[in-house]
């Protein structure tokens, strides 16, 4: 994995985290083949507004290959704790388990 130095949590994300894992958890809990989506702020898909954050605390290099530059359609955010593993439900809009990562 890439070193690099994590960003302060955006407010966003630290305001309504708590309640988003909270949605998602038991959404996920309710029926185990929910489909992750998420969530909306000020009508944004909040991975839009994460990634280009996540990007720069990388330097757009991918957290874990460290590859560079990555093409438009191989940029993600993946959750190190599997969002989709009922041991990391609580996890899926945890600031510390979202890197920026290619395909």
């Amino acid at each position: 994995m890439k070193p690099f130095v994590r960003l302060e949590e955006p407010a966003f994300l630290a305001e309504h985290a708590q309640r988003w894992n909270r949605q998602w958890t038991q959404k996920k809990t309710r029926n185990n083949s929910a489909v992750f989506l998420w969530y909306k702020h000020h009508n944004q898909q909040v991975n839009h507004l994460l990634l280009p954050i996540l990007k720069g605390q990388t330097q757009e290099h991918c957290s874990y290959c460290d590859a560079f530059p990555l093409r438009l359609g191989d940029q993600t955010i993946d959750h190190f704790c599997p969002k989709g593993n009922p041991s990391f439900y609580h996890l899926a809009y945890q600031w510390s388990n979202l890197y920026f990562a290619c395909a």
